[in-house]
């Protein structure tokens, strides 16, 4: 039973460090990897009830593992989230029409 647990705890956190991994030093700068980007903000999200799903296993290093690691894609995400000043940009302007043809 407790190689059970063990497992289970790992395979909730994995996801998270996963993506901390290769978000964290930038590695996602390839091909394969750059789509993972898309989930780093839900992953993000998610740490905290992978971290708690952990704790009720009461598998600590797993959950330690998974805490550092959602700090890790929480600083990914953050400087998006917080609104900061948009720089002003220069050059002629652009203007973009689309038109929706399949509805």
């Amino acid at each position: 039973m407790r190689h059970g647990r063990t497992a289970a705890a790992w395979l909730l956190v994995a996801p998270v460090v996963l993506l901390a991994v290769v978000r964290g030093p930038g590695l996602d700068v390839r091909h394969p990897l750059v789509a993972l980007v898309a989930l780093v903000p839900w992953a993000a999200a998610g740490a905290p009830l992978a971290v708690a799903g952990a704790l009720l296993l009461r598998r600590r290093a797993a959950a330690l593992a998974g805490a550092v690691a959602g700090a890790v894609l929480v600083a990914a995400v953050a400087g998006r989230a917080l609104d900061g000043p948009t720089p002003s940009a220069r050059g002629p302007q652009l203007v973009v029409m689309t038109s929706n043809l399949l509805g």
